[in-house]
């Protein structure tokens, strides 16, 4: 049961983050909404996942730190290449869109979908994990010939 425990409290600090950007469509008041943000951005994600890791122990932290780290599989290495490439076209797009005014967007929410897609782009990247990293690395570095 503690091990059960511990992985909802880890999820749910992966999870948090997430939840802190519903907050402020949820109708609070402006102190409450942002006192909620507040934690579940800054706060909650470091306590939910030291108390996971309490409860869960020693073995499950190996487990999860074990399945993020491992050598991407096919099928999760295609999941990212195709995020991330419909991250990079959705956001230039997205830049075209708001330059040539072909859709009246207030500035607020221009940030707000550019940050998602910058932040979709960064999930993809750590789904192709390290081999995606060191083809990025090879293309960068100069070897004679």
């Amino acid at each position: 049961m503690k091990y059960k425990i511990g992985m909802f409290l880890i999820s749910l600090g992966f999870i948090s983050p997430l939840i802190g950007l519903v907050v402020p469509f949820l109708g609070f008041d402006e102190i409450t909404s942002n006192s909620l943000v507040a934690f579940f951005m800054i706060g909650g994600p470091e306590i939910f996942i030291i108390a996971g890791g309490a409860l869960a122990g020693k073995e499950a932290m190996q487990n999860i730190k074990t399945k993020i780290f491992s050598p991407a599989g096919p099928t999760r290495y295609a999941v990212g290449s195709y995020l991330f490439v419909f991250a990079l076209l959705a956001n230039l797009i997205f830049s075209y869109i708001v330059l040539l005014e072909l859709v009246p967007i207030c500035l607020s929410i221009q940030l707000n979908i550019t940050i998602a897609f910058d932040i979709l782009a960064i999930i993809s990247i750590l789904l192709m994990g390290k081999e995606f990293l060191i083809k990025i690395s090879r293309l960068f570095s100069y070897e004679g010939v």
